[in-house]
């Protein structure tokens, strides 16, 4: 089991005898299969929202590349419908257009705004953090100023307010890991066209204030 929400419904998945992964939602004493995307065998599950939105992903491990590799799936609640997110902008060395060939959903807010992380095996598995909002699938990175020196490879959670968590690489890290906090701000760009945000690195072994405001930097997404 990896998500419940405040109705106390649980998602996960598991792998039976026969080889298959299941994505689950587990509520009312009741165990639910999770149908994969059209095309795909496999799936799992990683989110639950208030509404009983499940998001996660699917995948065809013995079928062509281009449906083996994970696609972020949204379950929304009730049966009303499963949601292909997309792929995530990024190099073209991935898959000779630019976008990620994979993609998992981690969490969902009752938004319906989903987070999760995309990656290239091409590229040595180079990971990126992505937000899907509206129908888009953003490269949190690519909506950072280029000269941040920020490389956000995994967003793992939302909240109501649009905040992001997750975990990235700080200007000169190297391989060293820190994990971040994307904060709406109040303001928005271009007469309302956009909100602006600002993203502050999550410093844990800084006390009592673990933010280092040297590092907020603004960036948008379209409303």
């Amino acid at each position: 089991a990896y998500g419940i929400n405040e109705m106390g419904q649980v998602v996960g998945h598991c792998r039976p005898g026969t080889g298959v992964q299941l994505a689950l939602l587990w509520e009312d004493d009741e165990i639910i299969e999770l149908d994969p995307l059209p095309g795909r065998d496999n799936a799992q599950a990683f989110g639950v929202n208030d509404l009983g939105d499940v998001v996660g992903s699917s995948w065809y491990p013995t079928g062509p590349y281009t449906l083996s590799v994970d696609r972020a799936t949204l379950w929304q609640d009730g049966g009303a419908g499963i949601v292909d997110l997309g792929r995530t902008p990024g190099p073209p060395v991935c898959s000779g257009e630019h976008f990620y060939p994979d993609n998992i959903a981690l969490a969902v807010n009752n938004h319906r705004q989903v987070v999760g992380h995309a990656q290239c095996i091409a590229s040595g598995g180079a990971l990126a953090a992505f937000l899907w909002k509206d129908g888009v699938n953003y490269n949190l990175n690519d909506v950072i100023p280029p000269g941040s020196g920020w490389d956000l490879i995994k967003a793992t959670d939302i909240n109501d307010a649009g905040e992001i968590v997750g975990i990235g690489i700080p200007p000169g890290g190297g391989s060293y890991l820190r994990g971040f906090l994307l904060v709406p701000l109040a303001t928005s760009v271009d007469g309302g066209a956009g909100t602006e945000w600002s993203r502050r690195s999550l410093k844990m072994e800084v006390s009592p204030n673990p933010f280092n405001p040297t590092t907020t930097i603004g960036y948008t997404v379209p409303d």
